[in-house]
């Protein structure tokens, strides 16, 4: 792999390591937090309800930042287009619409801007896939727990042998 290739591994990884919303960066601990096992599912019923309004909320947090920082991209493309054809006007240079898209999108504001957008609505999307995969948690949660019942009614040992392995 090339160094190049490898950077931008690290890089993308990196991405993948916090969420940021706005001014906020958070660990991201998806893997552990859906992380089911059958030896702990009475702590994992009693998380859930935590984890999920964790994830739930911050998604709509990510959310709100994504729209407000489209806004803000729209009203920067509205600002930036009008200084290029300010500009071309006063210059005396004729633009057409591609032209002054091109002035737009090259504009260092608009690609700060841009970057920052593009930012948010990753998070938002990683929360969101967060928020869905707690959902099929819970439903994973209540799976596990019918089976456990079910089983536990039929075999006494395993009731037993729960109970030797809390010791």
């Amino acid at each position: 792999m090339s160094d190049e290739t490898q950077d931008d591994a690290e890089e993308t990884q990196q991405l993948f390591d916090v969420f940021t919303i706005g001014e906020n960066t958070f660990p991201n601990n998806m893997r552990e937090h859906l992380d089911l096992q059958s030896k702990h599912i009475q702590d994992s019923f009693m998380e859930h309800p935590d984890l999920y309004s964790w994830y739930a909320t911050a998604y709509e947090l990510a959310l709100d930042v994504e729209l407000r920082l489209k806004a803000e991209l729209d009203r920067t493309y509205a600002h930036c287009d009008a200084n290029a054809r300010q500009q071309a006007q006063a210059a005396g240079i004729k633009m057409t619409e591609k032209k002054v898209e091109n002035v737009v999108i090259t504009d260092d504001l608009y690609k700060q801007v841009q970057g920052e957008y593009l930012t948010a609505k990753r998070n938002t999307g990683l929360l969101r896939a967060g928020k869905d995969a707690m959902i099929h948690r819970r439903d994973m949660l209540i799976q596990m727990g019918a089976n456990y019942r079910a089983e536990g009614n039929s075999d006494i040992t395993l009731k037993q042998q729960q109970a030797l392995t809390r010791k």
